[in-house]
């Protein structure tokens, strides 16, 4: 049975090894924050995480869900390579020359175990079933991670 928090949906049955999570936002930054909200929310309880250290992000992609896909990995990469972990998102997308632009303000702090109590390591977002789309509503995406 998925849990729910407004605007995300977990998803443990999906696929074998992995789990997924489905997200909707109005607008494309809206999207990008709930689905940061969600992986973070995966791995740890997010509300333990004190936004006291803060890290700029800037990503541009061909797509908006390539540029997802690279933006979420580059969170694992930021918890895996600086012990990072973060619960506040500011972000914002625009459009430029054919080109995806994500600027974001992360906040957070560095991974404590004993205050973050890891649920799971995520390893990877998967493209297997990865799908971000465009709705009546604004946008919904997919995303599937390797555990």
């Amino acid at each position: 049975m998925p849990k729910s928090l407004p605007q995300i949906q977990f998803h443990d049955d999906i696929a074998i090894a992995d789990t997924a999570f489905t997200v909707r936002g109005k607008t494309s930054s809206r999207l990008f924050e709930n689905a940061s909200i969600a992986l973070i929310q995966s791995m740890a309880e997010i509300r333990k995480i004190e936004p006291s250290r803060h890290k700029m992000v800037e990503l541009k992609s061909e797509s908006l869900d390539t540029l997802l896909f690279d933006y979420l990995n580059e969170l694992l990469l930021l918890k895996d390579s600086e012990n990072l972990i973060f619960s506040s998102f500011n972000i914002e997308i625009t459009q430029k020359n054919s080109k995806w632009i994500l600027k974001a303000k992360l906040s957070g702090e560095e991974t404590d175990p004993e205050k973050h109590k890891v649920k799971i390591d995520i390893k990877a977002i998967t493209m297997h079933m990865f799908k971000l789309e465009r709705t009546k509503d604004g946008y919904k995406a997919r995303v599937v991670v390797d555990i």
